[in-house]
């Protein structure tokens, strides 16, 4: 890592004798600045060594990572699926079957950063019976709504995750006679980041 030194501004005027030093700091302080060393000015919103991105994160990478997660609402880093959909099915999908997804009641993350997010859904029941819907960490219950509501109901839970865990959201319902429907099934954090796929 390149050493941040200050250069006397008597050093660089005109007329002022060359000194090897002074040319050694010029030529290594924008390195020392991107590294982010030791009292060197920092990059708007830097908060660790600076890492050229390709814009994808505008700003979220730090310290050459991805910011950590924290559980909020401020930024939606995943649209699992948007539209209403809805199953008549009586039983959850089985987890080792159905990582990340089965079109209908099964939809899943995996986590590429740890830290806190956010899993937020909206949920309802037609017809009869009971509707339920639940969310999955590595295949443990984390939280699991029941509703006899036509209407749809904002459901979301705080999960703390680990570089690798999967988080999965299942629905169903307790009898054929009914519909568990869902919609807006998304992950948030209050960091922009790129925390899930």
């Amino acid at each position: 890592m390149a050493t941040w030194t200050n250069i006397a501004n008597t050093s660089l005027e005109p007329g002022s004798p060359a000194r090897s030093v002074d040319a050694f700091a010029l030529r290594d302080n924008p390195i020392a600045i991107a590294e982010g060393a030791a009292g060197a000015p920092r990059i708007a919103g830097q908060q660790g060594p600076a890492v050229q991105t390709d814009g994808l994160f505008d700003g979220a990478v730090t310290n050459n990572k991805l910011q950590t997660p924290i559980a909020g609402t401020n930024h939606l880093i995943m649209r699992l699926q948007e539209a209403e959909l809805g199953t008549i099915n009586t039983a959850y999908f089985p987890v080792g079957l159905n990582n990340r997804g089965n079109a209908a009641a099964h939809l899943g993350v995996t986590c590429l950063v740890a830290g806190t997010i956010t899993a937020f859904l909206q949920h309802r029941r037609t017809g009869s019976g009971t509707a339920f819907v639940r969310i999955l960490k590595n295949g443990a219950l984390i939280q699991e709504w029941s509703s006899t509501s036509t209407t749809f109901t904002t459901r979301q839970a705080n999960i703390s995750v680990a570089v690798g865990d999967v988080i999965i959201i299942q629905w169903r319902v307790s009898a054929d006679t009914a519909s568990s429907e869902t919609r807006q099934l998304r992950i948030y954090s209050n960091n922009p980041n790129f925390a899930v796929a």
